[in-house]
């Protein structure tokens, strides 16, 4: 569920149509991660995604959340933060001065 839930976010955020084949290497990607992470580098992750990222895992304890290369940008930093992981990496995001400061 979660797979393709972010999958459609994905689309979303980069004006494209979802596919039966990208939901499942996200599933395959997601599953093969410890319970507590979340390790999604340079899959096209926007501010819609991030949104679903904390609804769904807000409260999972996640103590590692890697996003690196991805499009969050400013809006989509609040979501994510709203998850408390222990280690984040959020490099290479468009973040600004403004995105910073949340």
């Amino acid at each position: 569920q979660i797979a393709r839930d972010l999958h459609i976010a994905i689309s979303r955020d980069n004006d494209i149509q979802p596919s039966e084949q990208q939901t499942e290497i996200l599933y395959q990607l997601i599953h093969k991660q410890s319970q507590d992470e979340l390790i999604l580098r340079k899959q096209g992750l926007g501010p819609q995604t991030a949104q679903i990222i904390s609804r769904k895992l807000e409260f999972q304890n996640l103590n590692v959340i890697d996003l690196y290369n991805n499009k969050i940008g400013d809006a989509g930093l609040p979501f994510i933060l709203k998850c408390r992981p222990r280690k984040l990496n959020i490099g290479s995001n468009r973040l600004t001065n403004i995105g910073m400061a949340v």
